[in-house]
């Protein structure tokens, strides 16, 4: 075993750091650039947070909450593109981020954001998949029903039903 002679920028930054094991400084770091990364969301800096989260998605280490840390903060921030009203970095953000897929509160932001930019066909295929992945929440039937009150009011009267029977009931 080699000892280093030189401290890296996790040493400097963080005394102490240097007797960690290789795997626990590589959480520590991706741990602290996704803190970072939230900051810049909450500060409202969303284009810097977006690229450098789309970088930081890339070299993810495998540790047991990356994955479930990293959803978390890109459904920060495609709320915080929400509630902005820039639903085309919204559903940009989405499409290239792989691990918010499978993430209902991220197809429910898609689909929202896809139906305020009249993508109704894409809107209807992201909120039934975010119901699909979580029924519990209220948001995606709603948004869902609003679109097919036009389309398929049969639908949207069957979905509106279940709507009510799952959270007034």
């Amino acid at each position: 075993m080699t000892k280093r002679n030189h401290k890296t920028e996790t040493d400097l930054l963080l005394p102490g750091t240097e007797r960690l094991d290789e795997k626990s400084r590589e959480e520590l770091v991706f741990t602290l650039k996704l803190s970072q990364i939230q900051f810049l969301i909450q500060k409202g800096h969303l284009a810097v947070a977006d690229r450098d989260l789309a970088d930081l998605l890339e070299t993810a280490p495998e540790f047991p909450a990356a994955r479930e840390d990293s959803a978390k903060t890109g459904v920060t921030l495609m709320r915080h593109y929400q509630n902005t009203k820039q639903d085309v970095e919204t559903l940009d953000f989405f499409r290239r981020s792989s691990i918010l897929q499978n993430n209902a509160a991220a197809r429910w932001l898609a689909g929202f954001a896809c139906k305020r930019l009249n993508k109704t066909p894409e809107a209807r295929e992201h909120l039934a998949k975010s119901i699909a992945l979580d029924s519990a929440k209220p948001e995606p039937y709603l948004a869902l029903g609003e679109i097919l009150e036009t389309e398929k009011p049969g639908e949207a009267v069957r979905l509106y039903c279940c709507y009510h029977d799952r959270f007034y009931s």
